[in-house]
């Protein structure tokens, strides 16, 4: 038998028709994987485009969340500072009432 009729398979109502074999080291046959494989330059450019733009969209998803971060820090700073504020005028008053009140008592 040649090594072509090996490849022909009868159906069923007698016809013959060749299957594609590939060699047995591809174990992946989607197209993706094919054309990966084929070293085509244009092909190879895509691909190192398409790791630069995961690279860029990794750093810019760090940017937006260390902004995040830092909004978040920059509200608590705020509160903080007003709780601060509060607490700094309720003592002037309490203290300034308190010296009156010795003061006119005496």
């Amino acid at each position: 038998m040649d090594s072509e009729d090996s490849t022909k398979n009868p159906t069923s109502n007698g016809n013959i028709h060749s299957q594609p074999r590939l060699p047995s080291i591809v174990t992946n046959t989607s197209s993706r994987d094919l054309l990966l494989r084929s070293g085509d330059p244009m092909l190879t450019l895509l691909t190192e485009q398409c790791e630069t733009l995961k690279k860029i969209e990794g750093h810019m998803q760090q940017d937006e969340s260390e902004e995040q971060t830092n909004n978040e820090w920059y509200l608590l700073a705020k509160v903080l500072d007003r709780l601060c504020l509060f607490i700094y005028i309720f003592m002037t008053i309490l203290t300034s009432i308190i010296f009156l009140a010795k003061m006119g008592g005496s």
